[in-house]
Formats: C-alpha cells, structure tokens, sequence
C-alpha cells in the first residue's frame, strides 16, 4: 500500500512539474506578449535579421523590429504609420509559402527594404478556414488574401489598415529575390 501512495505521489509531482514547466514555455512564446505596443522605429536605426527559424510561428501577426520579431494585435498594426507596410501573408500548411522563407528573410534583412517599410508576417495555418488568431484571420479577409505565399502592401491611419497593392506570384519560384529587392527598393507609397 505504501509502494501505490509513493506512486501515486510520484504521479502527481510529475503532473504539477509538467504544468509548472508548461506555464513557463507559454509565458515565454510569443503569442503571449502583452498588448503593449513593441518597440517600432519609424525611422530605420539598425539592420532587421530573420534566420529562417520563424517559418513556424503560431497563428498572429508579427511585426520585425531591431529588437526581433514580435506579436501584435490589428490595433497595434493600425497605429504603425510613418512608413507603408510590407505585409507577408503566411500559411503554415502552405508548401509555396516554406518554399518562399529564405526570400523573405532576405528582404526582411535587406536595410534598402526594412528601412522603407514595417516588415510584418500575418500568420494563420489555412487562410481564414484554419486560423486561430481573430487578428490574423481578420487581415486575410479584410485584404482579400486566398493565395499564398502574398505580400501586401499598406498603410495604417486612423485605426484603420488600407492595402494600397497586393503582389502575388503566379509561382513562388517566380516570386525571386532580386525582383523583389529592385522593385521594394525604390518602392514610395503613391507610386
């Protein structure tokens, strides 16, 4: 009897440890920042860097910042102004869209690009079907999203967030780097 309450014990502790250790990984991801809006630069003041491990972030949206990436909600979204947006759309089941991950990390890493936009990645896992961020599943309704990879250009003002032009490759190998830097480039907003 003494052996099955030691158990039992055991149990329990290894419950509350895998609870305790669970709390700590979810207050630490992303997804659980507060609403505190991040530290955004309007001015460009030091070079954004995405390594490739983000490819599969949570359902959200994610703003890059000098600081890294970070979570925000639409509102935070809405009140960056100062600069257009470059709004990567980003389906987690999405081959195209894993296929397209270094390309966006060199733009994302290019201060000829990051310097003119906020770098943003509106994650969901399937489009608005399979989406657990209401933020997220939001802008892919709002901006008329239904292909993917999809960059979306637009700017915030008076809470609100206009797409002022959407790119979307025909096929993502198509979608290359060295287009996309040129035309990002010497991209003004009005253009």
């Amino acid at each position: 009897m003494k052996s099955k309450n030691s158990l039992i014990a055991l149990a329990i502790l290894a419950v509350a440890l895998v609870g305790i250790a669970g709390y700590y990984y979810y207050a630490s991801s992303p997804g659980s920042q507060s609403s505190k809006a991040p530290h955004v630069e309007a001015k460009y003041n030091g070079n954004l860097t995405c390594n490739g491990d983000h490819v599969m972030l949570e359902d959200g949206i994610y703003v890059y910042t000098t600081k890294g990436i970070e979570k925000i909600s639409l509102k935070q979204l809405a009140g960056l102004e100062g600069k257009p947006i470059l709004m990567l759309f980003y389906n987690n089941q999405c081959p195209h869209c894993r296929a397209f991950e270094p390309t966006w990390c060199q733009l994302v890493s290019n201060p000829n690009v990051s310097k003119k936009f906020y770098m943003v990645k509106v994650v969901c896992d399937w489009f608005t079907t399979a989406c657990t961020d209401q933020d997220s599943m939001t802008l892919f309704y709002n901006m008329k999203v239904t292909v993917s990879p999809t960059m979306v250009i637009a700017k915030a003002g008076g809470n609100s967030i206009t797409g002022v032009e959407m790119l979307v490759p025909g096929n993502p190998v198509n979608f290359t780097y060295t287009d996309l830097a040129k035309y990002l480039s010497s991209y003004s907003l009005g253009s």
